[in-house]
């Protein structure tokens, strides 16, 4: 009965062997290293993410990978802890010791196993709350995944204990365990089974199921297949202990067990719903854009690229949103090669490029923007006939100049985008149609004269707004607009790039999270409202508010020329400027969608501290418990 005794507690065992400890201890920091070499190389990459139009997430790209490495490893500490048990106590002649108390010795067994898995998952368990204060993590997901991980390491268990039972020797059975379970992982790699039914035999591999939970779909099949699969494992164990040998009824008996536990599998799959708990990326939309697309009539889409070319897929995840809630649209591709002309006179020359029509309004897209995009689709449903002036003279900058250091391209994206643009050259009485509301001066290099400034004040006074682009050098010539726009230049400028990711509060840029390119900026005092600002406190940008018009002065016109207008946020926040000057207040500002959800945002000290805790505290715990055991043996 000692012996006896002994066997059924046979954590008791495994707590008192200092060799399990060691392996756990490296196990727990290879998984640690591992885990910290993939942050890196993620936290490195996620300055690009912003210029991505459906970001990954440190949930399903960071995290939830770092489970299923972690199941991985799994499968060796359980093929070497219990894919022995049965043969061993075989082979060292005290299965019967046991024998009468098959069913408990089993049990006993098999919960003792979890003691081990549970050392492992303390690391995953600390990534994840590692990672909680630093991001925006997707809870419901963990949760499938932190479920997923014990129903794969349980269904693990029971075959390994099923596949001791195959023979009297304890080191053939650990190798046929391990190799089983690589075999049956290896069902689950073809990755272009990307539904339920599309293949029965990933239905039949673990990798498979896993893959499925941690990806926010939870099913009966996956639930037949790891709970089913366990209890039925664990059935066939103690028969096939008790049997003591094979026979041909025991194996016919346990071959059908295991065609209807895999056919019980497959059919739930074909036949039964999976619950998704995976958020998609039209929830992540706010309010206001929604609201958007509810009211928007049967829209006309045309994209410029072939259906099977890689702009056309991009262009597609990019309209995903759209279309989960318009379902009224037509999406139409056309080959830009067979179309040339009318890209051309609709001014593009991207493939993946957009016309996006409602039957009586329509605008372009060169660029994938949802906040372009909503934006262009509110001002179909309101069309406007504001005007936007760009003001010619006293040597401004030309619009039209197609160089690096022009700005040809952003004159052409907001014509595309639908806002209303003429060009006017300056001279004495100028007469200003009624339907303009925005003057735009491009850093004019001869000094504005009185009479200049006197028009400008006039124009003012009737509602017109008034928007200065400058750079350094022409801004020390301006005495005059630098006094009409309280903007009075610093004892120094930037020189050099100058990258803004933290604005000030305004609502220009109210839900802005993209970083503005900047290059050789002027920089001034001002009494008006500072719209950018650096690290040190001097404005960069600046506007007043004056009831019916408005003002706005940027120290620098270069982050919408040719060569910077594409870069970061740059495009966006030109255009959320031209609606504050039009006094469109019920624009759609949005931030990157789902770009809280992909950045980790983590301190030195942080980093120090956790990684620690991952590296060397936890696993010299285990190295520590494991010498504690040795000296307690010895």
């Amino acid at each position: 009965m000692k012996t006896l005794s002994h066997r059924q507690v046979a954590w008791r065992r495994m707590v008192r062997s200092p060799g399990l400890w060691v392996v756990m201890g490296l196990l727990s920091f290879v998984a640690s290293w591992m885990f910290w070499l993939v942050l890196d190389r993620y936290v490195q990459l996620q300055t690009a993410f912003s210029q991505m139009q459906q970001l990954p997430s440190v949930t399903v790209h960071l995290l939830l990978p770092f489970f299923k490495t972690v199941a991985q490893m799994m499968m060796l500490v359980v093929a070497v802890l219990l894919g022995a048990a049965v043969a061993r106590e075989k082979s060292q002649g005290t299965w019967f010791d046991v024998q009468s108390q098959c069913h408990r010795w089993l049990w006993g067994q098999w919960l003792s196993a979890w003691f081990v898995s549970v050392l492992l998952l303390v690391v995953v368990l600390i990534a994840c709350w590692g990672l909680a204060g630093t991001s925006v993590l997707q809870w419901p997901l963990l949760g499938l995944g932190i479920l997923a991980m014990f129903l794969m390491m349980a269904w693990l268990k029971s075959v390994a204990l099923w596949v001791s039972t195959w023979s009297n020797q304890a080191s053939t059975t650990t190798l046929m365990a391990l190799v089983l379970f690589m075999l049956w992982w290896q069902l689950g790699q073809n990755e272009s089974v990307a539904q339920y039914g599309a293949n029965w035999l990933a239905l039949l591999s673990p990798q498979k199921h896993f893959d499925w939970l941690i990806s926010g779909q939870l099913n009966l099949a996956s639930v037949l297949f790891f709970i089913g699969g366990a209890c039925l494992f664990v059935f066939m164990a103690h028969r096939q202990a008790n049997a003591m040998k094979w026979s041909g009824w025991l194996v016919v008996t346990q071959l059908v067990w295991l065609v209807l536990w895999l056919v019980s599998v497959v059919l739930a799959a074909r036949f039964t719903e999976s619950h998704s708990y995976q958020q998609s990326y039209s929830d992540l939309l706010p309010e206001s854009a929604k609201q958007v697309l509810r009211q928007q009539p049967p829209l006309a889409i045309e994209v410029f690229a072939t259906a099977d070319s890689v702009a056309a897929e991009k262009v597609n995840t990019f309209l995903e949103p759209v279309l989960a809630l318009v379902s009224a649209t037509d999406v139409t591709h056309s080959d830009p090669a067979a179309h040339a002309e009318t890209m051309a006179q609709l001014g593009l020359s991207v493939q993946g490029s957009m016309r996006i029509s409602d039957g009586n309004e329509q605008f372009v897209m060169s660029e994938l923007s949802y906040e372009q995009l909503f934006n262009g689709l509110k001002k179909m449903q309101a069309p406007s006939d504001q005007w936007l002036v760009l003001l010619n003279g006293f040597g401004s900058q030309e619009f039209h100049d197609e160089s690096e250091e022009g700005f040809s391209e952003w004159l052409l994206t907001i014509k595309q985008a639908g806002y209303a643009v003429a060009m006017m050259d300056w001279k004495a009485g100028l007469n200003v149609p009624g339907n303009v509301k925005a003057l735009i001066i491009n850093s004019p290099e001869e000094p504005y004269s009185e009479a200049a400034i006197q028009w400008l004040q006039q124009q003012l006074a009737n509602g017109v707004s008034l928007w200065w682009l400058t750079n350094p050098e022409t801004f020390l010539v301006q005495d005059r607009l630098s006094l009409l726009f309280d903007a009075m230049p610093s004892a120094s400028f930037h020189a050099g790039p100058l990258v803004l990711e933290q604005l000030p509060p305004h609502p220009i840029n109210g839900s802005f999270d993209r970083p503005l390119d900047l290059f050789h900026v002027a920089l001034f005092d001002t009494g008006s409202e500072v719209m950018w600002q650096t690290d040190q406190g001097q404005a960069v940008a600046a506007g007043q508010d004056l009831g019916e018009a408005r003002m706005l002065v940027v120290g620098d016109n270069d982050y919408i020329n040719n060569q910077k207008l594409k870069s970061g946020g740059n495009l966006e926040m030109s255009i959320r400027q031209i609606d504050w000057l039009l006094r469109t207040e019920d624009r759609i500002d949005l931030p990157t969608i789902g770009l809280a959800m992909s950045q980790v945002q983590m301190s030195p000290r942080r980093v120090l501290w956790l990684s620690a805790l991952m590296l060397i505290i936890w696993p010299g715990f285990l190295m520590i418990c494991a010498l504690r055991m040795w000296h307690k043996n010895r």
